[in-house]
């Protein structure tokens, strides 16, 4: 009786010695840094601003103890705020008329006065920011009043025009 591994329907294996492979060590390269060191910047050119701007640069990193730079971004930010609602410009090449404007992002470690400079180079607008939202506030109210009037007024003459009583609205 044949046994299955003798059936000529099975493959045979021969099995040839070979050279051994000798690994090499794959040299890699080194890996490229995601972000850039934080400390190589260039230094803001703060005597380039207007004797106004300078000055209240030059007053934040007194009173603030950080960074020129950052101070200036935050007297930009604050300038850019006092003239935005009062001036456009025109585009050069569309001719469209755009706001004044400049949107800003400051870059740095936790701890190293961002708020505390934006507050001082803000303080100036403060005393309007809190009339501005007063003065909202007066409108909400007096827009909700003749809303309220307003929805009353239109109840009464659906209820009229359906044939109801109008006593208890």
């Amino acid at each position: 009786m044949e046994t299955q591994l003798d059936s000529p329907l099975q493959p045979t294996f021969s099995f040839v010695p070979t050279t051994p492979v000798v690994e090499q060590p794959v040299k890699t390269p080194k890996p490229i840094p995601l972000r850039q060191e934080m400390n190589v910047r260039p230094e803001f050119p703060v005597d380039s601003l207007c004797p106004l701007l300078k000055d209240a640069v030059e007053a934040i990193v007194d009173i603030v103890n950080c960074p020129a730079d950052l101070a200036a971004l935050s007297v930009l930010g604050a300038a850019s705020l006092a003239v935005q609602a009062h001036a456009d410009i025109v585009h050069p090449i569309s001719g469209k008329p755009q706001p004044l404007s400049l949107n800003l992002i400051a870059v740095a470690e936790s701890g190293e006065r961002k708020t505390s400079a934006d507050n001082e180079a803000l303080k100036p607008a403060k005393p309007w920011e809190l009339q501005f939202e007063r003065d909202y506030k007066d409108k909400m109210r007096a827009y909700d009043r003749h809303a309220v009037h307003r929805v009353r007024i239109l109840t009464i003459e659906t209820a009229k025009r359906r044939g109801h009583a109008c006593a208890h609205i």
